[in-house]
């Protein structure tokens, strides 16, 4: 049971299978290709996203989620919001910490809340209430120290309004 193979078979087979190879090659380069305009379509969609205004930027500061935040950060933030407006103050002239994202947007809410506290202490009607919002900044501390940055009503918008975060 011996086939005889002969030149024709063998050339039949080799084109075959170059047709198949030039198929497979074919479809490679359009994924290559279609991978190649995916790539381009989210590097453009970047450029745009980081193209925005300095407010949106803010605003994506203040995504908890957007800044990285080590232990020395939640700690500081943590001291800036319990030691109002003390830390805050010490914060804004050491320049090893003043700069960092998530210490700034924490440290600066502390500060007003701190002046805000400080005022409404010279206020005989309202003075009664600075240590229900001294227990409020230490709890915004906690939450700092958990690595989220602060939300505050009022003083937030306040604090981006003035270009501070």
């Amino acid at each position: 049971m011996t086939d005889d193979i002969n030149a024709d078979d063998v050339t039949d087979a080799a084109e075959s299978m170059q047709g198949k190879v030039e198929d497979i090659v074919d479809g490679v380069k359009d994924a290559a290709d279609s991978a190649q305009d995916s790539v381009e379509d989210v590097v453009d969609s970047a450029k745009d996203a980081m193209s925005g205004t300095m407010d949106h930027a803010a605003d994506v500061v203040l995504d908890h989620t957007a800044i990285a935040a080590t232990d020395d950060d939640k700690l500081w933030s943590l001291l800036a919001f319990v030691f109002t407006p003390l830390v805050s103050i010490i914060i804004m002239f050491m320049d090893d910490k003043k700069d960092r994202p998530f210490i700034k947007a924490n440290s600066m809410q502390a500060l007003v809340l701190g002046v805000l506290i400080i005022v409404l202490s010279f206020i005989p009607a309202i003075g009664c209430i600075v240590p229900i919002v001294w227990i409020y900044s230490v709890y915004q501390g906690i939450q700092a120290y958990n690595g989220k940055i602060a939300d505050i009503p009022g003083i937030t918008n306040f604090a981006k309004n003035q270009g501070w975060l």
